[in-house]
C-alpha cells in the first residue's frame, strides 16, 4: 500500500510540472489509446469507465472547463465507436442517444466532484501552511518555499538570502500584558 502511494504521489509531482498544454495533449493521447481499446474489445464489453481516466486529469491538473470538452469528446467518441464502427441492433432506435447522453452525464458529474475536490484540496493545502493569527507562512510553508528557492537559485547559479525579524523580549509583553496583545502586537509586526 505504502508503495501504491509513493508510486502515485510521483505520478502527481510530475503531472503538476506539466503545462496545461502538455496536460491536453496527455488527455488526447489517452482518449484515443482508450477509444482504439474500446473498438478492439467490441461493444460486448464496456469501456466507458476507462474514459474517466482522462478526464479526470483534465479536470485535475487543468481546468473544470477542460474535464468538461472531455466529458463530451468521450462520449461522442464512445457513440461514434458503438454506433458507427461496431453497428448492432438495440430494441429501440434511441438507446444509443439515451447511453450517451447517460455517460455524458456521469462523465459531467464526475468533473463537477472533482473540481469541488480539488478546490478544497487546495484550500486544506493552504491552511496547513499558513499561520492562522498572522496569515504569514507556518514553518511548513516556510520550509516548502525555502526548498523552491534553494532549487531555483541552484539551477540559475545565484545566491539565496533569508532575512528574519526578531522580536526582543515578546515574552515580556505576553507576561504583563496577555497573550491578547501579544497577539494583536504579533498582528502589528
Amino acid at each position: 500500500m505504502a508503495a501504491m502511494k509513493k508510486y502515485f504521489r510521483n505520478i502527481d509531482k510530475v503531472l503538476c510540472q506539466r503545462t496545461p498544454n502538455e496536460i491536453k495533449t496527455i488527455a488526447l493521447l489517452l482518449t484515443a489509446l482508450i477509444s482504439i481499446v474500446d473498438y478492439l474489445v467490441g461493444y460486448e464489453i464496456s469501456t466507458s469507465l476507462f474514459f474517466l481516466i482522462p478526464i479526470a486529469l483534465a479536470t485535475w491538473y487543468g481546468t473544470y472547463r477542460q474535464g468538461v470538452f472531455f466529458a463530451f469528446l468521450s462520449s461522442i467518441v464512445w457513440y461514434t465507436i458503438d454506433a458507427a464502427f461496431t453497428p448492432h441492433f438495440y430494441s429501440h432506435p434511441l438507446i444509443p442517444f439515451w447511453n450517451t447522453g447517460v455517460r455524458l452525464g456521469l462523465f459531467v458529474i464526475a468533473t463537477q466532484f472533482l473540481t469541488l475536490l480539488k478546490t478544497q484540496s487546495n484550500a486544506e493545502k493552504n491552511l496547513s501552511r499558513t499561520d492562522g493569527l498572522t496569515g504569514l507562512m507556518n514553518g511548513r510553508g516556510f520550509a516548502e518555499a525555502a526548498e523552491k528557492m534553494f532549487e531555483l537559485a541552484s539551477r540559475h547559479g545565484r545566491p539565496t538570502t533569508i532575512a528574519y525579524i526578531d522580536l526582543d523580549d515578546f515574552k515580556l509583553v505576553n507576561d504583563r500584558h496577555g497573550h491578547s496583545e501579544g497577539d494583536k502586537v504579533l498582528q502589528t509586526v
